[in-house]
C-alpha cells in the first residue's frame, strides 16, 4: 500500500475501534431491533425500522416506536391479522410520506411473504438460492413484496431495480447478515462480503472523502464503489466500517471535521 492508503487504513481501524461499541448505537433505530430475541420476529423488526429509516433520526425513532409498540407478538400478530386490521391499528398514522394506508399495504405485504414462505428470512433465502445473484435476489424479494400489499405501501418498499442505491434495504441487510456487538445477524446463508454499504448522504461525503468514488448521483453503482473502497481494506466485510463511520453526525465528538483531522495528521 502506499502512503495514503496506509493512512486511510489506520483511519477506518481507528475510528471502527473507537466507535463500533454499543454504546454508540442510541439513537439507531438499530435499538429496537436488538430487542427481539426470536429471529422470526427481528426480520419484521428490521423491515420496519429500516424502511422507516428517513428524515430526522429523533423522528425516526418515533415513527418506529410508534410502529412495532402496536404489537405484543410481532411474528404471530403480524401473520395472523388482515390489512383491514392493519388499517384500523394504524388509523390517523402520519410520518413523512407516510399515512395509514402506506404502513397498512406495507404489513400486508409483510404479512403474504411469511404466509407463504414461513419468514421474512426463508423468502429471502429462497430468493438468494434460485437468483444468479445477491443483487437479482434483493430485486427478486422486492418485486414479490411490493406486488402483494393490499394497498400501496408509497417508498416504505424501494423498486431497486431502478438503479437507486437501496440505502435502506442494505440496511436492514447488514443488520440481518453481519452479527457481532452491533449486528445482531440471523441469516448465515448470506456471506457478508456481498454486502452494500447502506448509501446515505454522510456515507456519501465519507467516499468521496476517502477517495473511493467520483459519481455525483446517488445511485447503486456508486454505492458498490465505496463499499469496493472499503472491501480494499476488509476484503471479507467492507461493511463493517459502516456503523462506526456513520456516528458522524449523530454524536458530537465524531465530525467530518474529526474525520479530516485524523487524515491529515496521520
Amino acid at each position: 500500500m502506499n502512503q495514503i492508503s496506509n493512512k486511510i487504513e489506520f483511519l477506518l481501524n481507528e475510528i471502527y475501534a473507537k466507535y463500533h461499541k454499543p454504546e454508540y448505537i442510541n439513537p439507531d433505530p438499530l435499538v429496537f431491533v436488538k430487542k427481539y430475541n426470536k429471529l422470526k420476529d427481528r426480520e419484521i423488526a428490521g423491515l420496519i425500522a429500516s424502511s422507516l429509516a428517513l428524515g430526522q433520526v429523533n423522528l425516526i425513532m418515533n415513527a418506529v416506536d410508534k410502529v412495532l409498540s402496536k404489537f405484543n407478538s410481532l411474528f404471530s400478530e403480524v401473520k395472523s391479522l388482515k390489512h383491514k386490521d392493519f388499517e384500523n391499528i394504524f388509523d390517523g398514522f402520519s410520518y413523512r410520506f407516510f399515512k395509514t394506508s402506506h404502513i397498512a399495504g406495507f404489513l400486508s405485504g409483510i404479512n403474504f411473504i411469511i404466509n407463504k414462505y414461513g419468514s421474512v428470512g426463508d423468502c429471502f433465502r429462497k430468493k438468494y438460492k434460485i437468483e444468479d445473484s445477491y443483487i437479482n435476489a434483493i430485486h427478486s424479494f422486492n418485486r414479490e413484496f411490493l406486488e402483494n400489499c393490499q394497498s400501496n405501501p408509497g417508498i416504505l418498499i424501494t423498486e431497486s431495480w431502478k438503479g437507486s442505491p437501496f440505502k435502506r434495504f442494505n440496511l436492514f441487510l447488514r443488520w440481518m447478515v453481519r452479527c457481532d456487538e452491533i449486528d445482531p445477524g440471523g441469516w448465515d446463508f448470506i456471506d457478508k462480503s456481498n454486502l452494500i454499504v447502506p448509501l446515505d448522504t454522510h456515507m456519501i461525503q465519507i467516499g468521496k472523502y476517502l477517495g473511493f468514488s467520483e459519481r455525483t448521483s446517488s445511485s447503486l453503482k456508486k454505492a458498490i464503489e465505496i463499499t469496493e473502497g472499503f472491501g480494499k481494506y476488509d476484503k471479507s466485510d467492507p461493511v463493517r466500517f459502516d456503523f462506526s463511520l456513520t456516528r458522524l453526525g449523530i454524536h458530537p465528538d465524531l465530525t467530518m471535521e474529526t474525520l479530516k483531522t485524523l487524515m491529515g495528521n496521520k
